[in-house]
C-alpha cells in the first residue's frame, strides 16, 4: 500500500491511510468519509475507486455540479470497447455498454442491475441500444432480465421479452386494479372520449364498468368511411 499526501492545517503535508488509502499493488483508491476508519492492509479497496460513508442526510455518495448557459447538465458517462486500451475494437450486438448494479449486505452478488445493451454491431454509423432492467425474485440472489426499453422502431418497451414487437409488449398476464378516473368508471380506453377511435384507422378497445355492477368489453374500429363496434357486457341481472 501507499499513502496519498494532502495539505493539512498550515499547509503541512499529511496522510490518513485509513480514510484515504492507495493500494499500490492493485492500483485502487479508497476514500472513507464521515470519520470511518475503514481501509487497512486487511481491508483493501474493492474497485479502482471505492467510497465508504455512513451519512444519512443529503447529499450522499457522489455530487456533480455543472454550470453553463446551455440546457445540459452534469452527467455520468460509461463507455465500452472490446479489445484493449492500446487497440480497441467495436462493440458487438448483445454487449453491455454500461451498467449500474445494486446489492445489499451480505453482498452476495448484484441483485438489481440497470444496463445499456447494444442491439447491433457498432460502427461509425451504427449504435442501436436498449435499456435492460434485471431484478431478483424473493429467495434469489441472482437477478433475471425483466424489463426492456429499446430504440428499435422508434421506441418500444417490453416485459420478459428482449425483442419487443410492439410499443408495449408483455409476456404473461396483465392485471389492472381499477382506480379513480375523472367523470367515468371506465378502466382502459384508447382516446380522450373513452370510446373507440372515430378520427383515425386505429382500432379502439375499452374495458369498463357501467351503472350498478355492469361491466363489459367494447371493441371498435374506424375504417375511415364506416365505424364498426362490438360490445360484450354483463350485470348482476344476468343480461
Amino acid at each position: 500500500a501507499g499513502s496519498v499526501l494532502y495539505a493539512g492545517t498550515g499547509g503541512r503535508l499529511q496522510q490518513s491511510n485509513s480514510r484515504f488509502y492507495w493500494d499500490s499493488t492493485n492500483n485502487k483508491l479508497g476514500i472513507s468519509a464521515n470519520g470511518t476508519n475503514a481501509f487497512s492492509g486487511s481491508y483493501l479497496p474493492k474497485s479502482p475507486l471505492h467510497i465508504i460513508e455512513s451519512n444519512t442526510g443529503q447529499p450522499r455518495g457522489v455530487t456533480i455540479d455543472n454550470y453553463n448557459a446551455a440546457s445540459n447538465a452534469g452527467s455520468i458517462l460509461l463507455r465500452k470497447a472490446r479489445g484493449t486500451f492500446a487497440s480497441p475494437t467495436a462493440v458487438q450486438a448483445g454487449d453491455a455498454i454500461g451498467s449500474i448494479a445494486m446489492d445489499g449486505y451480505p453482498f452476495n452478488t448484484h441483485t438489481a442491475v440497470f444496463s445499456g445493451i447494444a442491439t447491433e454491431n457498432y460502427s461509425s454509423g451504427h449504435g442501436g441500444s436498449m435499456f435492460r432492467f434485471e431484478l431478483s425474485d424473493t429467495g434469489q440472489v441472482s437477478p433475471s432480465p425483466i424489463v426492456y426499453m429499446t430504440g428499435i422502431g422508434g421506441g418500444k418497451m417490453s416485459i420478459l421479452n428482449n425483442n419487443p414487437s410492439a410499443t408495449l409488449d408483455v409476456t404473461g398476464y396483465i392485471y389492472q386494479t381499477p382506480g379513480s378516473f375523472a367523470g367515468t368508471t371506465k378502466y382502459l380506453h384508447t382516446n380522450a372520449s373513452n370510446a373507440a377511435s372515430t378520427t383515425n384507422l386505429n382500432p379502439g378497445v375499452m374495458i369498463y364498468s357501467g351503472a350498478g355492477s355492469d361491466w363489459g368489453l367494447d371493441l371498435g374500429y374506424n375504417s375511415g368511411t364506416s365505424r364498426y363496434r362490438s360490445r360484450l357486457f354483463s350485470n348482476t341481472g344476468g343480461d
